[in-house]
């Protein structure tokens, strides 16, 4: 018996929903991989505090500026594939912060990192809330699970 679209639609969303508190604890990069970044800038690519935290500044005022382009992506393109942009961006910053050569690549490695995360930030909450079913506890439904990732991100 041939499974219909709309079985197979409830079923990935069953998926996206049974996994999504994974995903979101291993891309929870602000308590992880901020401190990572601060001691590998300032260590092994020498540069100040100071200097980070002015990139750092950067990175704020860049993710300002991306929120309403990348809205207007999302729009356009789609959650599930900006989403996967979003990642593909966000960790090829990362790749590119191992390889940079001076300041100003570290500000221009910035500023995609932040459309990177922006993109992230926007569709990761949407994608969770679009596979819940809909119902007048759907809004609770997913404070709970987004509350249980906190928790099990605190526990690890």
């Amino acid at each position: 018996m041939k499974e219909t679209k709309e079985r197979k639609m409830i079923r990935h969303k069953k998926k996206n929903v049974r996994i999504f508190p994974i995903y979101k604890t291993v891309s929870w990069d602000l308590l992880f991989y901020f401190p990572i970044i601060f001691l590998f800038l300032t260590q092994i690519k020498g540069f100040s505090a100071s200097q980070v935290l002015f990139a750092d500044a950067f990175y704020t005022l860049a993710n300002t500026f991306w929120q309403l382009p990348v809205t207007s992506l999302v729009d356009r393109i789609g959650k599930k594939n900006c989403l996967i942009i979003g990642n593909v961006l966000y960790s090829a910053s990362i790749l590119a912060m191992i390889f940079m050569q001076n300041y100003y690549e570290l500000l221009l490695i910035q500023f995609i990192y932040a459309l990177g995360y922006s993109i992230k930030g926007i569709c990761e909450s949407n994608i969770l809330y679009d596979s819940l079913p809909v119902s007048k506890k759907r809004g609770r439904v997913f404070a709970t699970i987004d509350r249980k990732i906190i928790i099990i991100f605190l526990s690890i």
